[in-house]
């Protein structure tokens, strides 16, 4: 949607292993974007992530990119992200464990309204009243699956795909899968505290 964009696949920055690919492919990829001509070049994708990768693989040609990280982000969220919505007072943990002139900046824990279709959809299942175990719909593997294959051309099978209660349970049980007593691992930072602590259990 931006007039002299290219599409530059994440992917397309790795080499048949899996690494990162050198500088002649890379130079070779990013050549006839116009990128390495000394002008200025920016990156973006859905939230960054993917984005990211393109910043790295241009620093590596001399290139210092700019990254915008909120193009569908900006676009789902229900309010801008400059929006100031007070959250004191309704049992936020963040916003009560400091004095008032504290501005806690947590990573895990950011005030960003949700998409208009989340608040509607929590607020129709609180009114059933009846709340219970719940378990995925049959459907969501299925959806789960061609989402990814058409944002981020993974693709997985639905008996793959496992549903836990949160994302530390997924940590830990990921850790103790793949690891042994003394294996290293690589953490990015900042990041989540009990992300940090869980290799130590």
């Amino acid at each position: 949607h931006i007039p002299g964009a290219w599409s530059i696949p994440a992917a397309a920055n790795l080499a048949p292993d899996g690494r990162f690919a050198g500088v002649d492919q890379l130079r070779d990829l990013y050549a006839p974007t116009g990128a390495l001509d000394g002008g200025e070049v920016g990156v973006y994708c859905g939230a960054g992530v993917s984005a990211a990768h393109d910043v790295l693989a241009l620093a590596l040609l001399g290139v210092d990119a700019a990254m915008y990280p909120g193009t569908r982000m900006s676009r789902i969220l229900s309010g801008p992200f400059d929006a100031v919505i007070s959250r004191r007072g309704t049992g936020s943990n963040k916003w009560s464990r400091y004095d008032e002139d504290v501005l806690p900046l947590w990573v895990a824990d950011m005030d960003f309204a949700v998409p208009e279709c989340v608040a509607q959809a929590v607020a129709e299942r609180a009114a059933h009243k009846v709340y219970g175990y719940a378990a995925p719909p049959p459907e969501l593997r299925s959806v789960l699956v061609e989402d990814l294959a058409a944002r981020f051309d993974w693709h997985v099978f639905e008996e793959a795909i496992v549903f836990l209660p949160g994302v530390e349970p997924g940590i830990s049980m990921a850790l103790a899968a793949f690891l042994k007593a003394g294996d290293g691992v690589a953490q990015h930072t900042p990041a989540h505290r009990p992300l940090l602590r869980a290799p130590g259990f």
